[in-house]
C-alpha cells in the first residue's frame, strides 16, 4: 500500500502546479519526472514553467530558455513515441524529446489532448467551439466537441473521444465526439479504469455505466492516473491522494494537513504520475493557494 513521503521540491510563491507525469525521453530506459507550473500572480497569469526532475527547461521570463511565447498554463504531458506534447493554454503546442524543446501551432484555451484513433489530437476552444485539433501535423481542425468550455482532461474510449470540460456557461461536463454531453459541474477528469470509463463532478467519482459511485472527502477532484489494476486520484481541500482497485475499494494513500484553502473555480491545485510499474509515484499539491509543492509516493 502506498503512502505520502517528504516533499522533493517547492516551487517558489505564485507558482503552482498545472500539469505533471512520468515519461521515458528519446528512446531512454531512464523514467522522468516532467512538472508544469503557471504563474498564479493575480497581476499576470499569463506565464509558465516546465521542470524536467528539478531543472528547468522552458521558462516565459528567462532568454535563455526556450520562450517564444507566453503560455497561460500547461496540461499533463503526453507521450508521443519518445517525446512528449505540452499542450500550452493560450500559448502553444511543444514538443520536447529529452534534448530539445520546440514549438508547434498556436492554441486559444487548450491544456490537454490524447492518442485517438492512432493520432495525437490536441482539444482547443475557440470561440465557444471545442475543436479537435491534429496534433501531428499542423494542428488543423478535424472534428468537433458538444459543449463550450475549456477541456481539462481527455482520453479514447471504446472508438470515441471524451473530454472532462469546465464551463462556467453550464455547457460543460462529460463531452463525446459521438455529439453527447452529460452536463455537470466540475468535471474535471475522465480516463479508462477496469474496462470502464471513470470520470469526475467536483468531489463525485462516476463510470459511464453506472454513474455516481461515491463521493471523496475532498472540494474537487482534479487529477486521475491509471496503473494496471489501480486508479489514483488526486483531490483538492483538503489535498489528499486515494487509490482505488478494480474491486470497487478506495483507500486513502496519504492527505496534506496545512495550508489548504477553497478552491472555488480554480482548476490547477492538485495533480498525481506514477509510473507504469506503480514503484515510483510523485504527488503535486499547492499550499495556501499559492505555492507547488510535490511529494514522493513511496511504497512498502
Amino acid at each position: 500500500m502506498p503512502h505520502l513521503g517528504a516533499i522533493m521540491h517547492k516551487f517558489d510563491a505564485p507558482w503552482k502546479p498545472c500539469g505533471m507525469g512520468i515519461v521515458k525521453l528519446g528512446g531512454s530506459k531512464k523514467e522522468s519526472l516532467l512538472t508544469c507550473v503557471c504563474n498564479n500572480d493575480p497581476a499576470d497569469r499569463r506565464h509558465s514553467r516546465v521542470y524536467l526532475g528539478t531543472q528547468l527547461i522552458l521558462d516565459d521570463y528567462n532568454d535563455a530558455l526556450p520562450c517564444p511565447s507566453s503560455n497561460e498554463t500547461i496540461g499533463n504531458p503526453i507521450a508521443v513515441g519518445g517525446s512528449v506534447a505540452l499542450v500550452g493554454e493560450n500559448g502553444n503546442v511543444w514538443g520536447y524529446d529529452g534534448h530539445e524543446m520546440k514549438k508547434y501551432f498556436s492554441t486559444t484555451f487548450a491544456t490537454t489532448g490524447c492518442s485517438h484513433n492512432g493520432s495525437l489530437v490536441i482539444l482547443d476552444t475557440v470561440q465557444g467551439k471545442i475543436n479537435m485539433r491534429d496534433g501531428l501535423n499542423d494542428g488543423r481542425v478535424i472534428g468537433q466537441l458538444p459543449g463550450d468550455g475549456i477541456a481539462m482532461a481527455s482520453c479514447s474510449y471504446q472508438g470515441r473521444l471524451y473530454a472532462a470540460v469546465i464551463a462556467e456557461s453550464g455547457n460543460g461536463g462529460l463531452s463525446c465526439s459521438d455529439g453527447k454531453l452529460i452536463r455537470l459541474h466540475g468535471c474535471q477528469c475522465v480516463i479508462p479504469f477496469a474496462d470502464q470509463l471513470v470520470y469526475s463532478s467536483l468531489n463525485g467519482l462516476y463510470t459511464l455505466a453506472e454513474g455516481l459511485l461515491t463521493r471523496l472527502d475532498c472540494e474537487k477532484i482534479m487529477g486521475m492516473k491509471t496503473v494496471g489494476n489501480r486508479l489514483y486520484i488526486a483531490g483538492a481541500n483538503p489535498d489528499s491522494l486515494w487509490v482505488a482497485n478494480t474491486h470497487g475499494e478506495i483507500a486513502l494513500v496519504g492527505r496534506v494537513e496545512h495550508g489548504n484553502t477553497t478552491v472555488g473555480g480554480s482548476c490547477f491545485r492538485v495533480r498525481v504520475a506514477v509510473n507504469a510499474y506503480d514503484t515510483q509515484g510523485y504527488f503535486a499539491r499547492t499550499a495556501n493557494g499559492n505555492q507547488g509543492e510535490v511529494y514522493r509516493i513511496v511504497w512498502g
